[in-house]
């Protein structure tokens, strides 16, 4: 499989699977961010299949003309290749965010958090899957660094500083060598051949791909066992009853602290709804509270045409607020249809 097909993959289980989506909605800059690392890793491989697909075979007799060619090609390519790997650690910085972590990693649901987190430690799993081709990644960008990155000023580990250049009459399509001048004059040539260095990026991120597309399967497999018997619609049980009664003290000014107290009502249960479905990662804390914004602004509205104190609204804008109060109380009843139906079945 290739690194397009595993990115849908990965896609599909980040944007498609509701719980996912919303552990990333948590942060929107974290969501956004990964969404970006996803159509980078995209857009460098369609750069490095273009290198791949070049036909720059330059005769001797037109190379000081037209060697630049070679160049754009081989510092187009160490360019993608070190962007591509850029937008793979920017994913697992982002899924080991501090602002993701786990106060215990053995719990499901982290009390201190009004979202759901995987119970996982991210940071501990990408790192085994790292490690793995640590050699080959620091390698490649090494190269990258020293031919085209920053040839005129390499920091060495002793803090030295070195620098670079590319043998021009070395230069061809596959194959460059340069030297690495160091203080003291130490002088050093290697001679890279990009096709390998292609390959051994190429087994690197499809190794990383693959084994975080598996991490999540295996959480989201995990939640769905557990959360399986997930009820949120009983938080709306009741609620149809406590709408209805609102409604008939409407036109009712006996029935006014009652009309009241089943307004408290409703307002408990559909919070309690939102805290619930949000703590198990079926529902965006964001998108439900504009909801709960409006319900909440509706029943501001009527307690007003319950409280002979403050300013009176006349029967018919009740009934207004109170028609819509139920429009949108059935949105919520849906949600949690759909959430308690997403649980049974997996995101």
């Amino acid at each position: 499989m290739d690194i397009a097909e595993l990115l849908t993959q990965l896609r599909k289980l980040i944007y498609d699977d509701v719980r996912m989506r919303n552990y990333l909605l948590s942060h929107t800059e974290h969501y956004l961010t990964i969404g970006s690392a996803f159509d980078v890793i995209e857009d460098t491989e369609e750069a490095i299949n273009a290198y791949e697909a070049l036909d720059i075979d330059i005769e001797e007799s037109e190379y000081p003309k037209y060697c630049g060619k070679l160049y754009l090609a081989i510092y187009g390519v160490l360019q993608a290749i070190f962007v591509q790997q850029d937008a793979i650690l920017k994913i697992s910085e982002v899924l080991t965010h501090k602002s993701f972590s786990t106060t215990s990693k053995k719990k499901n649901i982290n009390s201190e958090l009004d979202f759901w987190i995987p119970p996982i430690d991210f940071k501990q799993e990408l790192s085994k899957i790292m490690e793995t081709s640590q050699e080959n990644f620091e390698y490649i960008r090494n190269i990258r660094i020293m031919t085209i990155g920053h040839p005129t000023g390499i920091r060495d580990k002793d803090k030295s500083q070195s620098c670079c250049f590319i043998v021009r009459r070395s230069i061809s399509k596959d194959e460059f060598q340069f030297l690495k001048y160091s203080p003291g004059g130490k002088q050093e040539s290697e001679t890279v051949n990009v096709p390998d260095l292609i390959i051994k990026h190429r087994n690197y991120i499809k190794a990383y791909l693959n084994e975080l597309i598996e991490l999540i399967r295996n959480i989201l497999g995990e939640h769905t066992n557990i959360y399986r018997s997930t009820n949120l619609g009983r938080h709306f049980e009741q609620i149809a009853n406590f709408v209805c009664h609102v409604g008939d003290c409407i036109e009712n000014s006996q029935q006014k602290e009652f009309a009241v107290s089943q307004l408290q009502l409703i307002w408990e249960r559909v919070k309690a709804f939102r805290d619930e479905g949000t703590k198990i990662g079926m529902i965006n804390k964001t998108e439900t509270d504009k909801m709960l914004g409006l319900i909440s602004n509706e029943m501001c509205k009527l307690k007003s045409y319950f409280d002979s104190t403050r300013v009176i609204l006349t029967c018919l804008d009740a009934t207004s607020y109170w028609e819509s109060l139920k429009v949108h109380i059935l949105s919520l009843q849906e949600l949690a249809k759909e959430s308690d139906d997403k649980c049974r079945c997996g995101g």
